[in-house]
């Protein structure tokens, strides 16, 4: 039987079906690169455009519509070397192939002639351009006026005068802060700020505590109580604020008391012994509080990651039984406050020490308040290395000097 053929197949010779074949190849390829080449052209203009932001150069454009990997560069450009520029950037896009550079430069501004002034003589000057106003420079003082720190000075911004109150009142705690420092125009900025707030935990307990920095010169004031301390204290100011700071620091004289005169014997009268004054109950509830404290912290620390203000798991144990002396105790201390303290060793940078400091007493102080503590009831305070309890040339003593402490303050 004969085999049945096709309708369409069988009426046309092998090679036409040859010649359809070769003629359709080339059509499928161009059908499939015209397909391709919108994808690539819109890559290139993305990342040409934003070689060009990246160095600068937002002025200039691309264009790559129906133009496969040829770039065509077009804007205007304030120079030669600029124009120059911004074809290497584009030329340096990864997948382009050329770029004809359409870019054109600004015409130079036409130079104008010096204005010249008449004068009694026959010759002409131009006239000169007056300079600008110099800026004038930041001041800061510190005194301490009748038991309050009284802050003078004027800076060129309201962020560095905070800064420098915020300063003082970490390093007070809550003694009364009068500031009277004056916000200006045209001062120029005060880069010694950060050096001066790193010197203030060294002011503390400092009587009659004065601290002066100006363009003028600069001054640190001050009684201390032996000639070791004042040494210390004028070494430290003079690392930070250079050897030419005046030194108006004075040692206070040991009171010596006088002799008293022999008596003349006389018959001894009896003697009336006066009673010891007993303590409010006020009073010994806050003694009872302090007391509580030192016993649930004594032998332990609160334990931080190393250079870190993120308080350690272990420690939160610590924490929670502070907590809750500290609630138990919180209508006998309302009037009082809690100053949580936070201290470094001497090992690094004095402002980053206490910078540190401050900001652990600033973490126990939040976990506190997270536990139910009320937060006005808080006061932290970093110290830094200001008032170690141990040496610090051993390493068993800077773990001693690495610590919070957690005191009551006084009414």
């Amino acid at each position: 039987m004969d085999k049945k053929r096709s309708c369409c197949c069988g009426e046309l010779p092998a090679m036409w079906w040859w010649l359809l074949t070769l003629l359709g190849l080339p059509l499928l390829f161009f059908l499939m690169t015209a397909a391709r080449q919108g994808v690539v052209e819109k890559d290139l203009t993305t990342r040409s455009s934003a070689a060009l932001k990246a160095a600068g150069m937002d002025w200039a454009t691309v264009n790559l519509e129906q133009r496969g990997r040829d770039v065509q560069l077009h804007g205007m450009a304030a120079s030669a070397p600029a124009r120059d520029a911004a074809l290497k950037t584009v030329q340096n896009v990864y997948g382009v192939r050329e770029v004809q550079n359409l870019i054109e430069v600004a015409a130079a501004p036409a130079q104008e002639e010096p204005v010249q002034v008449a004068a009694p003589v026959a010759s002409t000057e131009p006239v000169q351009a007056s300079a600008p106003a110099p800026l004038k420079s930041p001041d800061f003082s510190l005194q301490m006026v009748e038991g309050k720190i009284v802050l003078q000075g004027v800076m060129g911004s309201q962020q560095e005068i905070d800064a420098a109150v915020k300063a003082v009142q970490g390093a007070y705690g809550t003694m009364q802060i009068d500031n009277q420092m004056q916000l200006a125009d045209g001062v120029a900025p005060a880069d010694w700020l950060n050096s001066v707030v790193g010197l203030l935990p060294a002011l503390q307990g400092l009587e009659n505590a004065s601290l002066k920095v100006s363009a003028s010169g600069n001054s640190i004031g001050g009684d201390l109580p032996s000639d070791a301390d004042k040494a210390g204290l004028l070494a430290k100011a003079q690392q930070v604020l250079g050897a030419g700071i005046a030194d108006q620091l004075a040692v206070k004289a040991p009171v010596v008391p006088e002799p008293t005169p022999m008596p003349t014997p006389v018959a001894a009268a009896p003697t009336k012994v006066e009673p010891a004054v007993a303590p409010t109950p006020e009073q010994q509830a806050v003694t009872n509080c302090q007391q509580q404290l030192n016993d649930a912290m004594t032998g332990k620390t609160v334990l931080f990651e190393t250079n870190k203000s993120a308080i350690k798991k272990d420690s939160l144990a610590l924490l929670d039984s502070l907590a809750s002396i500290i609630s138990s105790c919180q209508s006998s201390i309302a009037g009082r406050g809690i100053q949580v303290s936070g201290h470094t060793d001497n090992v690094g940078n004095d402002t980053y020490n206490q910078k540190l400091s401050q900001q652990r007493a600033g973490a126990v102080k939040d976990y506190l308040v997270k536990k139910g503590i009320e937060g006005g009831l808080i006061t932290s305070v970093g110290l830094g290395e200001s008032k170690p309890i141990a040496s610090n040339d051993d390493e068993a003593g800077r773990s001693q000097n690495r610590r919070i402490t957690f005191d009551i303050n006084p009414q």
